[in-house]
């Protein structure tokens, strides 16, 4: 992506943190116009392949499903450590919008999906829409979906939609990604839905009871494939040293009709609205201890860390000192991000504020 007549930001410093900055230094420098020795035609294959699937919304489907538990299966278990992080210097100020007229080379090309049999299918889900009129689909929303493309190499990436977005960084991945049109959500079991979170949170269920795959937030960078949970009949990662908040469903590997799925969807029977994120982070901690071999519970630093606390985004977005190995995938908290000093985070200070 480029601006026209604008001129270079300042020299930005050697990278060192693999995750953000590689996503900051390959997605923004590279994957836009990412090819491979031979991989044109596959490519253009995926450019052509835009699909709008429609019919009886998944909760019918997931009704007519059967499946039985799977064995025991060996739990991971979480190894908690405190992190320090060192805040660095950054340019007093960094842009705050997109620079306009801004430009992108077409078509955006990706690797073909990866081979192998895995016992959850290598499809992704992401859920968007559902929060009022005309959605914004931001940047931090682009880069989720494109490194999903580069990094997992699914074979298809679906997006859920509410309603359907639009603008620049829509029409970019709009070619790549097959666009469901997502049902309305207004209650589960006789039991109001009214906000949008919740209503997302029930989306990504069905999904994932219909036809399996990983789901992911719109605001989850992939930095590792997911290889070696994809056998797994679910898993999720702990939110907070030795899962202390909970299993986040920000990031759900699931095969299709799981065990661990139909129990959790079960329990929106009782479903109350007090609590913000008692069915989508707590009770799924809960469940897997009652579910011992359904599911496996990740390490905290495999998806969700750095937390979303004030800490959390300074380590994340102002500092070096944290170096992802552990990481499959980032979760960027963008509600942590818009509350916090960093909330004007976007494509400029990617270029700009050199420790992105």
């Amino acid at each position: 992506i480029s601006s026209q007549g604008r001129s270079p930001g300042p020299k930005m410093a050697p990278a060192r943190a693999l995750g953000l900055v590689v996503a900051g230094a390959l997605f923004l420098l590279g994957l836009f116009h990412l090819s491979r020795s031979g991989d044109g035609d596959a490519a253009d294959q995926l450019e052509s392949d835009v699909t709008a699937e429609q019919g009886r919304p998944p909760a019918d489907a997931v009704a007519q499903l059967a499946g039985e538990r799977a064995g025991e299966a060996p739990r991971l278990a979480p190894t908690p450590e405190q992190l320090r992080f060192v805040p660095v210097p950054r340019p007093k100020e960094c842009p705050r919008s997109l620079p306009h007229p801004y430009s992108a080379k077409l078509p955006l090309r990706f690797p073909p999906p990866a081979n192998g049999t895995t016992l959850a299918p290598n499809i992704v889900h992401f859920v968007f829409g559902y929060k009022g009129d005309n959605p914004p689909f931001s940047f931090l929303n682009y880069v989720a979906v494109v490194s999903a493309l580069a990094v997992q190499r699914p074979e298809k990436v679906m997006i859920h939609c509410g309603k359907e977005p639009a603008g620049f960084f829509w029409d970019l991945v709009r070619p790549h990604i097959t666009v469901v049109r997502g049902r309305p959500v207004d209650g589960i079991f006789g039991n109001k839905i009214t906000n949008y979170a919740h209503k997302a949170d029930i989306v990504r269920l069905e999904a994932l009871l219909v036809y399996g795959g990983i789901y992911l937030d719109v605001d989850v960078v992939t930095l590792r494939p997911f290889d070696d949970i994809m056998h797994m009949e679910a898993a999720m990662g702990y939110e907070g040293e030795g899962g202390r908040v909970g299993l986040c469903n920000a990031v759900i590997v699931s095969v299709p009709n799981g065990c661990f799925l139909r129990e959790w969807y079960d329990s929106y029977r009782n479903f109350s609205s007090a609590s913000w994120n008692y069915h989508s982070v707590q009770l799924p901690k809960r469940l897997a201890e009652q579910l011992r071999g359904s599911i496996e519970s990740l390490d905290y630093r495999t998806f969700h860390w750095p937390l979303w606390d004030d800490s959390g985004m300074a380590l994340m977005l102002d500092s070096y000192a944290y170096d992802y190995k552990r990481n499959k995938a980032v979760h960027m908290w963008n509600h942590g991000i818009m509350r916090s000093k960093y909330k004007h985070f976007g494509m400029p200070w990617c270029f700009e504020c050199h420790s992105t």
